[in-house]
């Protein structure tokens, strides 16, 4: 299996196309025609400060869970009313609480969150009942959170780490030219997947299809 990385970041880019500033090695940004379809928008005026989000599918069930730094809470908001569908406060040191992820498994979720800042992983085996830590393999610098399938993901900075947690863990470095902030992995159309990132300091997007082991 390879990986593809796409990333929304920003660079200056001249007219014509060319990165001026903020090159790094093997970066190409290439001609990338996307469209996107505003479906539904939510006015979430009940909480603040969201940041890392993933999606709960239980049945015909389908909430979007997210973590509100200020409000120290993981949130749930129903997509059909658009109104929030439940909050579970953040386990005790886990600051602002960045990303937050779970295994996909619908019998026994393993929900994890991490915590710019904080060199601890923080997840929980009970539906939120009782937390606890692991080290993170990101150290204090985690933001973002995403699972594919079989392996979490999260970024340190410009790099990309993909971890099983409590056991091993790949870092890809220099995959943005700046701090990343957010990450999401999709399945790709063969047998490959689709990781996208976003950047915290820049504003022009650009992608690129960067194979990386398995």
């Amino acid at each position: 299996m390879q990986f593809i990385l796409m990333a929304l970041c920003l660079m200056g880019v001249s007219p014509d196309g060319n990165v001026n500033d903020g090159v790094i090695s093997n970066w190409s940004p290439v001609d990338a025609a996307i469209e996107f379809t505003v479906l539904e928008t939510w006015n979430i005026d009940w909480s603040a400060n969201c940041l890392g989000l993933t999606t709960w599918e239980s049945g015909s069930t389908v909430n979007i869970v997210f973590s509100s730094s200020t409000g120290n809470e993981l949130n749930s908001l129903d997509p059909s009313t658009g109104g929030s569908a439940g909050a579970i406060p953040k386990p005790s040191g886990s600051l602002n609480g960045f990303g937050v992820a779970y295994n996909e498994s619908l019998t026994t979720p393993i929900w994890h969150i991490n915590s710019w800042q904080v060199g601890d992983l923080f997840y929980t085996e009970d539906q939120f009942s009782t937390w606890q830590t692991m080290a993170n393999p990101c150290g204090t610098g985690g933001r973002g959170m995403s699972f594919d399938g079989e392996a979490y993901w999260q970024n340190n900075s410009t790099s990309l780490v993909r971890f099983i947690p409590g056991g091993s863990s790949q870092t890809f470095t220099s995959m943005a030219p700046s701090q990343i902030s957010g990450i999401a992995v999709v399945p790709g159309p063969t047998d490959d997947t689709h990781v996208m990132v976003t950047t915290y300091n820049d504003n022009v997007s650009s992608s690129t299809p960067t194979t990386v082991p398995r």
